[in-house]
């Protein structure tokens, strides 16, 4: 298909000179051919866009130096050979014509072989002849332009039918001293026909009369020392016509005054911006006085055309750890109960840290005991980084009580916090208890998620210390509940039930918890009268399939798979394992993780935060460089240990405007997580130029 080429609609415009095209169709014009109305149409070479301003014909945009060319009033890109196409039709790749032909554009006429030129007509592109300027200028006499004429119908302006615009003065080339499009009249080596009738800076004095056009200090001739002029940062204005010639946020007039290069942004080519090393501190001349590296400063033009991007690096290695301890004190627990409370101090509290040097190691304490006897779900502190208050908590607990544990409203309730008013029903139907849990308050503590109120941005682990099974429960009508059931420990009301095994999971898996669960039960071989152990004690694994249940629903494994579940060394809650802390080191810095990143700042620029000038963050590459399994433009997946990953940063300013003379900087902050879980981070200053530079 014909490609669409789109169309400026613009007011009607009359020439009134005398430059036309061989076949009579639209005129072909140049810079200060004599015109009426206020529209816009093309040169005669169709590289500018020439604007009907003041009765003549003035430069509006420099088609050629955007590789465009100009159609209809306007700066078209042309079809690129090999480039990638849809349908059957034709089109024309600068005098060359070509066909849409397997999806790729295909040339099949070369115009300029000719001595023709390429255009698209309505139904297809078309080799036809170059337009000649006819250098008759316009006068009462010329055939078609006299009012007085009567074969002129239609042009008179003082006919009511006529289609042009009347003016004062047909012969307004003159107005702005520059007569002659070749001519050069102040003598600094760039055409009228380039300059054009413009005051740029609006001295009074138009821009092909002004040897300093844009009042940079630096004269046009110096900014465009041959044709076509120079355009250092690719805009619509060359360098003379430009006030920041290479879009750094720092005018020329600036450059001057610092030494620097106007027309490039790192005049020292240390990879830091001047307008950066200047708000820095450092010299923009001197390569060997650059930004620290590890310091990100980005410069954002406001509606600067294209975005700055920067390729950053970040650790994949978990930062901050949250750990919920959650102690079983059931009546079973009575032997072990004060062995427990000392190692769960030495060997979690204080062994974590120790293990893991640098991680940011915050701990809270839950206790749990019958699903009747309403002390279900307690929580003794909450997330803390005050081990020693936490360690208070531990050692005030209360006795130990009750039979019927209730695992899954424990994990459940720690991870979402939400409370519970329930119905349980002991087994066969005996006895009815309601149950109330109240929903968190994490009013004044270091985090706001689950019932011990986790930091949002840290990896949660779940130490779960039990010396039995997972109690065997259902909710009423399921058919498990009764007798005869598999539901043995009782059911949940179906209108007001507590959490099943699956909820616990899912709503850790909501947090991206982790898991790790200590078994302390043992069994004896002979007891006497008053059940004192008189035998021998046996290793017991009661929680064992409970634990690797929740572990493996969590993805809480080792590098080879495995669950990480230890358990006590005696019966009497001594020898709780150093592996526990080994287990926090692995999980902080052995998993495999997805990778993304988020924006924040605390700033703000005309009511928007300053975060929204990263416009997005686009997985790039990882050392090693199979350190990860799979990516896509917002997430590197499976990342496994210790990888370095690389996301391709980018900034965009569409909403802040700088009023100011002098530029002003924005702090914001690029994270990156993994699970969910703060990971590493960059702090970035956005600079935003000042005023001078527009």
């Amino acid at each position: 298909m014909k490609r669409m080429v789109f169309s400026l609609i613009a007011p009607a415009i009359f020439f009134l000179g005398a430059c036309t095209t061989d076949g009579g169709g639209d005129p072909i014009a140049e810079i200060n051919e004599p015109c009426a109305g206020d529209g816009q149409v093309c040169s005669w070479d169709q590289g500018r866009v020439l604007k009907c301003m003041n009765g003549v014909l003035e430069l509006l945009e420099d088609c050629s130096a955007q590789t465009k060319t100009c159609k209809e009033g306007a700066c078209v890109a042309d079809e690129e050979l090999g480039g990638d196409c849809t349908g059957t039709g034709s089109a024309c790749a600068g005098d060359k014509i070509v066909v849409c032909d397997g999806g790729k554009w295909t040339e099949t006429s070369d115009c300029a072989a000719q001595g023709k030129e390429c255009v698209e007509e309505s139904d297809a592109a078309v080799c036809k002849d170059k337009p000649v300027l006819d250098d008759a200028k316009p006068d009462d006499t010329t055939e078609g332009t006299n009012p007085d004429d009567p074969g002129n119908e239609g042009t008179n302006p003082d006919d009511p039918g006529s289609e042009t615009e009347p003016t004062d003065d047909d012969t307004s080339t003159a107005s702005c001293g520059c007569d002659d499009p070749n001519g050069d009249e102040e003598g600094d080596g760039i055409p009228n026909s380039v300059e054009g009738c413009q005051d740029m800076d609006f001295d009074g004095i138009p821009n092909c009369l002004d040897n300093d056009s844009d009042a940079d200090s630096l004269s046009d001739g110096q900014e465009c020392p041959a044709q076509p002029c120079q355009n250092s940062d690719a805009d619509t204005k060359p360098d003379f016509l430009d006030k920041d010639s290479d879009n750094d946020g720092l005018a020329d007039i600036e450059e001057v005054g610092w030494g620097t290069d106007p027309y490039d942004k790192d005049s020292d080519g240390d990879n830091s911006d001047d307008l950066a090393e200047i708000v820095y501190g450092s010299d923009p001349k001197d390569e060997n006085s650059t930004i620290p590296a590890g310091l990100f400063f980005v410069v954002l033009p406001y509606e600067a055309p294209e975005d700055v991007t920067r390729n950053l690096m970040f650790s994949t290695d978990f930062s901050n750890v949250d750990i919920a301890i959650q102690l079983d004190l059931s009546g079973s627990m009575e032997q072990e109960k004060a062995n427990l409370q000392a190692e769960i101090q030495e060997k979690i509290i204080d062994g974590i840290p120790a293990k893991v040097p640098g991680l940011d190691v915050a701990t809270g304490f839950v206790h749990f005991m019958d699903m009747v006897n309403g002390d279900m779900f307690v929580v003794d502190h909450m997330i803390s980084q005050n081990a020693d208050s936490v360690k208070n908590a531990v050692n005030n607990l209360p006795a130990t009580s009750g039979g019927t544990e209730p695992h899954q409203e424990v994990l459940y309730q720690t991870a979402t916090g939400a409370g519970l008013t329930g119905k349980f029903v002991e087994a066969g139907g005996m006895m009815t208890v309601n149950l109330n849990i109240p929903p968190a308050d994490c009013t004044g503590q270091l985090g706001n998620i689950g019932g011990v109120c986790f930091r949002e941005l840290a990896l949660k682990i779940f130490i779960m210390i039990t010396d039995e099974a997972f109690p065997q429960i259902d909710v009423t009508g399921s058919g498990n509940c009764g007798i005869s059931g598999s539901a043995s420990d009782g059911c949940w009301d179906v209108n007001a039930k507590g959490a099943l095994t699956e909820d616990a999971i899912n709503a850790m898996n909501g947090i991206n918890a982790k898991f790790i669960g200590v078994d302390s039960g043992f069994s004896c071989s002979d007891v006497d009268e008053n059940y004192n152990c008189i035998g021998t004690y046996t290793e017991q694994n009661a929680a064992k399939e409970d634990f690797m249940k929740v572990a493996e629903g969590t993805a809480s494994l080792d590098g080879n798979g495995n669950p990480f579940l230890y358990h006590t060394a005696s019966w009497d809650g001594s020898g709780m394992s150093d592996q526990i802390a080994e287990a926090v080191k692995q999980l902080t810095t052995y998993i495999e993780k997805d990778i993304t990143t988020s924006a924040e700042s605390d700033e703000q620029c005309d009511g928007i935060s300053a975060a929204d000038f990263i416009a997005s963050a686009k997985p790039d590459k990882a050392d090693p460089v199979d350190g990860y399994d799979s990516k896509d433009d917002s997430t590197f997946y499976k990342v496994k240990p210790s990888t370095q990953v690389y996301f391709d940063i980018h900034f965009h300013n569409d909403f802040c405007k700088n009023p100011l003379p002098d530029p002003v900087v924005y702090n914001a902050r690029i994270r990156v997580l993994g699970e969910g879980a703060f990971l590493s981070s960059r702090e970035v200053k956005i600079i935003v130029p000042g005023s001078q530079s527009e």
